[in-house]
């Protein structure tokens, strides 16, 4: 009895299987121009064919392809591969759509462009899932044509497990008439950049989720945000991307304030960022809106760890409402000139609430401060914050080392040593530290000067406030009172003398200098 071939989608339930129009998987070795060619044509082919919606299988190989590959939003399409490889390096794996055509141009080649025609009132979303898409770019074998991005889209979508490596420009990019679109364990690995919101038709975006995806090795940003409305990132990384991790620069919009506005970063790790050489303007998280008067509004951070990176953690110009909630930010070594903590300019309603900078080991300036004055390219003037607005009812904390310098203190034989910690929380410094006699042996330590007082200079902040604090001998525990002499910016201490060879102090003054402002 002669058996009859059916086609794959002919099965009861199944998808249509991209093999059906003539699809074929190589062996991925050379790009082949003319399998790329076909493969073109044949999967454009099925997906004309499901313009009313429907799922497109695409089973596991690695496809060579020219693009674009075009979909209407509108259709609702579903396109599913056989999986990705678990390891962005590895693209072996899976279903691989491989862009390697020399009728690529960087500056315009995109390989899957979902367009709703500019369409705002939409009602089905199209799905992408479980494949992996290769740009080109510095991929084996090396071709010299690549694509600007793997994916180009419009519309409300959804993206799940889809890889995307050697593009030139962002491997993914949410263009313009964005809606409810969202990102769900994505990796963009190795473009020049990550991910792109906007930059077409500014205003048009509302509502992006990226949910558990990672952003690493991109030759330049991991995430670029410069218009939408609603942005929400969570369990996500960024890491190791040779310039801004996160970069945030709407375009000026002075008729309807920013283009950026409704942050929210939940759970977000930022390590090894910045790391090109030597470039201070490169950090971990950088918003630089076109336009300082319109930077981003309500951004928030929270539960993120900011950890080491080649240049800044953080330089923010321009924008109001950024709080940073229960989150750390490590400070490990920074250069002594261009690895800063915090700079903001033209910054308003700055709240760090519950938020730890580990400063442990910093040697060069913590600048960490909220800005205010005239700015000096614009001409512009800002209001001086209070506290209240800059701390809200959180709180910023502070820690580094500090060496205090005490009048009139001597050891016998050779000179005391005195070191010293301090940690700030919001406006109140809390300095402690120890003074040691020199060496050879001697016991005493003696503080005493003409008008029967010494002074503490050198502080870590300027005072602003009241101050109270004890000199307590480690042995004989005598505390002495401090008094605060405002004018020269100096605590007074009583004269004193330890009859031990080491005895410790501590004091707690007010200042209103912002953080890391001395």
């Amino acid at each position: 009895m002669a058996l009859t071939k059916i086609n794959y989608n002919q099965l009861k339930g199944a998808p249509t299987n991209v093999l059906d129009y003539g699809a074929v998987a190589g062996s991925g070795g050379v790009f082949d121009e003319t399998i790329a060619a076909a493969n073109k044509v044949a999967f454009q082919a099925a997906i004309d064919a499901l313009v009313s919606g429907g799922t497109l299988y695409i089973p596991a190989g690695i496809y060579d392809l020219v693009g674009p590959l075009t979909i209407q939003q509108t259709s609702g399409l579903i396109i599913e591969g056989a999986g990705t490889a678990t390891y962005s390096s590895n693209t072996a794996l899976g279903t691989v759509l491989r862009f390697n055509s020399a009728t690529n141009t960087s500056a315009s080649s995109i390989g899957i462009s979902i367009t709703n025609n500019n369409d705002t009132t939409q009602t089905r979303r199209c799905v992408l899932r479980d494949f992996t898409v290769l740009g080109g770019k510095g991929s084996s074998p090396t071709n010299t044509a690549y694509l600007l991005s793997a994916i180009k889209a419009q519309g409300s979508n959804l993206f799940e497990n889809i890889h995307t490596q050697y593009c030139a420009g962002p491997g993914m990019h949410l263009s313009s008439y964005v809606l409810d679109t969202r990102l769900k364990d994505c990796m963009s690995f190795n473009n020049g950049t990550g991910l792109r919101v906007g930059g077409v038709v500014s205003g048009s975006n509302t509502t992006v989720s990226v949910s558990n995806c990672a952003f690493k090795s991109n030759t330049a940003v991991g995430v670029n945000l410069k218009d939408v409305d609603g942005f929400h990132m969570s369990d996500s990384i960024i890491e190791s991307n040779l310039e801004q991790g996160l970069w945030m620069n709407p375009d000026a919009n002075s008729g309807y304030g920013s283009y950026l506005t409704n942050l929210l970063f939940t759970r977000v790790h930022f390590e090894g960022n910045a790391l090109s050489p030597s470039n201070a303007s490169l950090a971990h998280i950088y918003i630089d809106p076109v336009n300082t008067a319109y930077g981003p509004l309500y951004t928030e951070f929270h539960q993120c760890s900011i950890g080491d990176s080649g240049e800044n953690k953080i330089i923010a110009t321009g924008l109001n409402f950024l709080t940073f909630r229960d989150c750390n930010i490590l400070m490990s070594n920074p250069a002594a000139t261009n690895k800063l903590g915090f700079v903001t300019a033209t910054c308003r309603h700055v709240k760090w609430i519950n938020t730890l900078v580990d400063a442990g080991g910093v040697t060069g300036p913590l600048q960490f401060w909220t800005y205010y004055g005239v700015d000096a390219t614009s001409g512009n003037t800002y209001a001086a914050p209070t506290w209240n607005a800059v701390l809200n009812d959180g709180v910023a904390y502070l820690q580094e080392s500090w060496t205090p310098n005490i009048s009139a203190l001597t050891s016998v034989g050779t000179a005391a040593v005195v070191e010293g910690t301090y940690v700030r929380v919001a406006r109140v410094v809390h300095c402690r530290g120890t003074i040691a006699a020199g060496s050879g042996g001697n016991t005493s330590i003696a503080c005493a000067a003409a008008g029967g007082h010494n002074t503490i200079t050198g502080l870590p902040y300027p005072i602003g406030g009241d101050s109270t604090g004890t000199f307590s001998d480690a042995s004989l525990s005598i505390g002495k009172v401090m008094t605060v002499n405002a004018a020269s910016n100096a605590l007074f201490i009583p004269d004193f003398a330890a009859t031990s060879n080491k005895m410790s102090f501590q004091f707690s003054y007010e200042t209103s200098a912002p953080l890391g402002v001395p």
